[in-house]
């Protein structure tokens, strides 16, 4: 799965990620604190677990990129 990342507020990895850039996401995780991580190979070469509400799909950002050219 590919998806996008989206999130500049309170990034712990400003360096690592690259907002607008889509990411493959290696594997998802949901532990028993209720939210669901991302494991990304980051900029750095490093794969992370990212909180996944920091991504949107890629259809999403495609979606919104077109809304963006359109108006």
């Amino acid at each position: 799965m590919k998806a996008v990342f989206n999130s500049g507020k309170n990034n712990r990895f400003p360096s690592k990620l690259t907002i607008g850039k889509s990411y493959d996401v290696i594997s998802e995780a949901r532990p028993d604190d209720g939210y669901t991580y991302y494991l990304v190979l980051c900029d750095d070469g490093v794969e992370r677990n990212i909180l996944g509400n920091k991504f949107i799909s890629i259809e999403v950002h495609r979606e919104q990129m077109l809304n963006k050219i359109l108006k």
